[in-house]
């Protein structure tokens, strides 16, 4: 197997268990472990940690010592802040555009997904369908540096979709004002657009923080 591809699988891996909450926040990453673990050199583990610390999701520090970032009450409401600020302008952006038809038969798609995944166990499928419905958003924006700075927060947001979900009543509050933000869009009603989408946003991020207002 090629080194590139040995890198590849060791930060999917890595990164994985990070945003799962399998490897815990905090935790140290013994580079040694993980070279015995993928059976390869330290080489490309120390390649993958570097592209993970400059994704947020690692630290390196001056004593060669890799530890996990904290997932704080800061961490959340700066990254839901920074999502709030993206998102607004995001869609903004696309409702600006002419041709957007294709954009929002793709979140009318997305949103069936979700409806048909309600009744679900499988928890990780729906939080994956939120994600691809404002990742559409952003791709729509066609903004090169938007997208750029997106694929940062999801990582983030990815983190806290984990704890999120534990603490919904049921996964149907997930589907939430999507389809209202869909109808704003089609309906080219920016200011209204900014507003559901600053509440969504809003309300994502209240969801989070109470569970540490509750375990904390």
């Amino acid at each position: 197997m090629k080194k590139n591809t040995l890198r590849e699988n060791a930060i999917d891996i890595i990164k994985s268990e990070i945003i799962k909450g399998t490897i815990e926040p905090l935790s140290e990453i013994n580079q040694v472990e993980l070279s015995k673990r993928f059976d390869i050199s330290r080489g490309p583990i120390r390649e993958a940690l570097s592209h993970l610390s400059a994704e947020g999701l690692v630290e390196l520090n001056s004593y060669k010592k890799v530890t996990v970032t904290d997932v704080t009450i800061k961490y959340v409401t700066d990254l839901y802040n920074t999502r709030n600020i993206i998102e607004c302008f995001a869609i903004k952006q696309l409702i600006s555009y002419k041709n957007n038809q294709n954009v929002i038969s793709d979140l009318k798609y997305i949103l069936d997904q979700m409806g048909m995944s309600i009744n679900s166990p499988n928890v990780v499928e729906v939080a994956e369908l939120d994600l691809k419905f404002h990742r559409t958003i952003i791709n729509g924006a066609r903004n090169h540096f938007l997208n750029k700075c997106w694929n940062l927060l999801e990582l983030g947001v990815l983190r806290c979709m984990h704890k999120r979900y534990k603490i919904y009543d049921s996964l149907d509050e997930i589907i939430g004002n999507h389809p209202i933000i869909i109808k704003t869009i089609e309906n080219k009603d920016i200011t209204r657009a900014e507003a559901i989408m600053a509440l969504h946003v809003s309300d994502a991020s209240e969801k989070i923080l109470s569970l540490w207002e509750i375990n904390e």
